[in-house]
């Protein structure tokens, strides 16, 4: 696995290098009342990273059992366009 998946250090310079390209950014955890977890897209207390551009409604979530790992898949599908929706 990248080095951005395994260590926190590694997933801020992720997050520095989305903000540049104009995302914004949620960190978080799935909870009981989450839509995510409601509709089966997350497990309780997965951690979250959602990238988004509000003014565009571009939202890209994505939920992993770590937060490097979510952060990394999050920033793959945005720069992949995958989950745009404008």
């Amino acid at each position: 696995m990248p080095e951005f998946t395994k260590k926190m250090g590694e997933a801020w310079e992720v997050i520095k290098k989305m903000k540049g390209k104009g995302f914004s950014f949620t960190l978080g955890e799935a909870s009981e009342k989450s839509g995510s977890v409601i509709l089966g897209k997350a497990n309780l207390g997965d951690n979250m990273c959602n990238f988004h551009i509000a003014n565009k409604g571009i939202f890209i979530p994505a939920f992993r059992e770590t937060m490097p790992e979510a952060i990394g898949l999050a920033a793959l599908i945005a720069t992949q366009g995958e989950g745009i929706e404008e």
